[in-house]
C-alpha cells in the first residue's frame, strides 16, 4: 500500500497493530468466560472450580497482552526501521555533502511521502549547489585571471612611461618630478618628456576621455604617437597638430584626450608652450609668487582634423617651478563631497620648499588629508618641472659665423656640410637644419649657374649664418650681377605662365615659402640676399 504521508503511514501500522491487539483479547474473553460459565455440557460447577477457571481467564488475558505488547513492541521497531532506513540513508548522504563531495548522487528513495520530497530536494540542492560552485569557480578563476592580465596591462602601462610612473629626474639646467597613480589597474592619464637636444627639453602631460581599459588602449596609442609628432620640430603648436592628425584616424570609438606640451629652452628660459583643452599648469615663481601660466585654449585632440592650436611663450627665471596637472587632482572629492580645487592645490605648493620632488609629495600629502583615503573617482598625474639655467658652457643662443667660398659649383657640397655641421652642433634640430640646406642649395645654385656662368675662380660668396632664440639667419654676399629673386609676387605654381617658372623656379618658391624674412639688396656692386627661418616652424603666410 502507498501511502503520500510518512503520517498517514506510521498512523495506519499504530492502528492496524492496536486493533489486533483489541480483537485479540476480546477473543480470548469471550471464549474464556464462555468456556468458564457454561463448562461442559450439563457440569454443574463448584464456586471452587469456578474461581479456578476465572484465575485461568485472568492469566489467558494476561499472558495474551503481554504477547500482544511484545508483538506491537516488535511491530513498532520493525516499522521504525523500515521507516527510519531511509533517513538513515540520507542523513549518510548529507554528512558526505557537508564534506564536499558534491558528485555522487544521494541514495535513491521511491517514495511519495515526506521523505521521499524531503530526499529529491535534498538531491535537487546538491546538483543545484555543485553547479553553483563550479560557476562560482569558473568567475573565480576568470578574475583571477583578468587581474592577472590587468596586472601586466598596469605594467606594460607603466613601461611606457618614464620612471614607470614615479619619475624623478635631473639634468643641466633643470629639474623635474612626476607622479601617476590610476583610479583602477589602468587609466587614461600620461606623460611625456625627452631631450631634443643638448638644449631644448620636450615634455607633455595628458588626460584621456573615460576611465579603465578603454582609456588605457588610447592612452598607449597617444604615447606611442607623441615622440614622433615631436622627433624634428621644437614647435608645439606643430606637435599637436601632427599628433592630432593621427589620434583623428581609426578613431571609432570616438575617444578623445586633453594635452599640455611645452618645449623649454634650457639656455635661455624660454618656454614654448601649446594647450589642447587640457589645464592650465601652476607657475611658482623664484621671488614666491604663484600664477596661473597663460593659456590660450584649444580643442582636445582626436576630435576634430582640421583643429587650430596656438602656440605661446613664456619666459622662465633661475628657480621657476612649473607644477602641471590631471583634473584628477582638483576634482578629488572629500568625504562630504567637497571638491580639492585649485585654492587647495596653490596652497600646498607654496608651503614648503620648491624642488620639485617635495612639491609633488606635499601637494599628495593634501590630496590625501582631504580625500581621507577614499577612493579616487579619477587618474592623478602631477608633474613639476625646475628651471635651474644651463651653464654658460652649454649655450648656444647667438651663435654667429661666416664661410666663404670660391664661386665654384664643385665646391657647394662642402660649403653646404660645414653649414649643416655647425647648426647641429649649436642645437639646431634637424628640420631647421634640412629648411637651412634646402634654402642655401637654392639660393647659391642659382647664382654659380647663372651669375657665373663665365666661370667664377677668382670670385668668392660670402654665406653668414646667425641662430638666435627664435630664429636662423642666412645671408648670401656675392658679386655676381644684378639678379633680385624676389621681383614678382608669391603665386601658386599651378597658376604660372611659362614665363614665370622659368625665374627662379619651384626652389625659390619653396625658398619663399619656408622664409619668414625673403629681401634683396644691392649695394658697393654686390648682392646681398637675406633670409629669416623660424626656429620653431609655424603657419606659413605669403611673401
Amino acid at each position: 500500500m502507498a501511502f503520500r504521508s510518512l503520517t498517514a503511514r506510521i498512523a495506519f501500522w499504530t492502528l492496524l497493530a492496536s486493533a489486533l491487539v483489541y480483537l485479540a483479547a476480546l477473543a480470548l474473553i469471550y471464549f474464556g468466560v464462555h468456556a468458564m460459565l457454561l463448562g461442559g455440557a450439563g457440569a454443574i460447577l463448584t464456586h471452587g472450580e469456578l474461581a479456578r477457571r476465572a484465575e485461568l481467564l485472568l492469566g489467558g488475558v494476561g499472558a495474551l497482552s503481554l504477547l500482544g505488547l511484545l508483538a506491537l513492541g516488535a511491530l513498532a521497531v520493525r516499522t521504525g526501521r523500515r521507516i527510519t532506513r531511509p533517513l538513515r540513508a540520507l542523513n549518510a548522504d548529507l554528512e558526505r555533502v557537508a564534506r564536499g563531495d558534491l558528485d555522487s548522487p544521494l541514495t535513491p528513495i521511491d517514495r511519495q511521502d515526506e521523505l521521499g520530497q524531503l530526499a529529491r530536494a535534498v538531491d535537487a540542492m546538491r546538483s543545484a549547489l555543485k553547479a553553483h560552485i563550479g560557476e562560482l569557480t569558473a568567475a573565480v578563476q576568470a578574475r583571477s585571471r583578468m587581474d592577472g592580465e590587468l596586472q601586466a596591462a598596469r605594467e606594460i602601462q607603466r613601461s611606457m612611461l618614464p620612471g614607470g610612473g614615479a619619475l624623478q629626474r635631473s639634468g643641466s639646467g633643470f629639474a623635474l618630478c612626476a607622479r601617476l597613480m590610476p583610479a583602477r589597474s589602468v587609466g587614461g592619464d600620461f606623460y611625456g618628456v625627452f631631450r631634443h637636444d643638448t638644449r631644448h627639453l620636450c615634455f607633455a602631460l595628458g588626460d584621456v576621455s573615460d576611465k579603465g581599459v578603454p582609456a588605457a588602449l588610447f592612452m598607449a596609442r597617444v604615447v606611442g604617437h607623441l615622440e614622433s609628432a615631436a622627433r624634428d620640430t621644437l614647435d608645439p603648436q606643430r606637435i599637436l597638430t601632427r599628433l592630432n592628425a593621427e589620434l583623428c584616424q581609426r578613431n571609432d570609438n570616438l575617444m578623445f584626450v586633453t594635452l599640455f606640451c611645452g618645449v623649454l629652452d634650457l639656455a635661455e628660459g624660454a618656454l614654448a608652450y601649446a594647450s589642447a583643452g587640457h589645464e592650465a599648469p601652476l607657475l611658482l615663481r623664484a621671488d614666491g609668487e604663484c600664477v596661473t601660466l597663460p593659456i590660450a585654449g584649444g580643442p582636445p585632440l582626436g576630435v576634430d582634423p582640421a583643429a587650430q592650436f596656438a602656440a605661446q611663450r613664456y619666459a622662465l627665471d633661475a628657480g621657476d617651478l612649473l607644477l602641471a596637472y590631471t583634473d584628477g587632482v582638483t576634482d578629488a572629492r572629500a568625504g562630504g563631497g567637497g571638491l580639492f580645487g585649485e585654492a587647495r592645490l596653490t596652497a600646498a605648493l607654496l608651503a614648503g620648499e620648491r624642488a620639485p620632488a617635495a612639491a609633488v609629495e606635499r601637494v599628495l600629502a593634501s590630496l590625501q588629508r582631504h580625500t581621507q583615503d577614499s577612493e579616487p573617482g579619477d587618474d592623478i598625474t602631477l608633474f613639476a618641472l625646475q628651471y635651474l639655467a644651463m651653464p654658460a658652457e652649454g649655450r648656444h643662443a647667438g651663435m654667429r659665423t661666416r664661410f666663404v667660398m670660391p664661386a665654384r659649383l664643385d665646391m657647394l657640397e662642402q660649403l653646404l656640410a660645414r653649414v649643416q655641421g655647425t647648426l647641429e652642433r649649436a642645437g639646431a634640430i634637424s628640420e631647421l637644419v634640412v629648411d637651412a640646406r634646402l634654402v642655401l642649395e637654392e639660393l647659391l645654385t642659382n647664382t654659380l649657374r647663372y651669375g657665373y656662368a663665365d666661370g667664377g675662380a677668382q670670385h668668392h660668396i660670402a654665406v653668414a649664418v646667425t641662430l638666435t632664440l627664435d630664429q636662423l639667419e642666412l645671408t648670401v654676399d656675392d658679386d655676381a650681377p644684378p639678379f633680385d629673386p624676389f621681383t614678382h609676387p608669391l603665386a601658386d605654381p599651378a597658376a604660372w605662365a611659362d614665363g614665370d617658372a622659368r625665374v627662379g623656379g619651384l626652389g625659390l618658391y619653396l625658398v619663399r615659402r619656408l622664409a619668414s624674412v625673403a629681401e634683396y639688396s644691392r649695394a658697393d656692386d654686390r648682392n646681398r640676399t637675406r633670409i629669416v627661418l623660424p626656429r620653431w616652424r609655424t603657419k606659413t603666410t605669403d611673401r
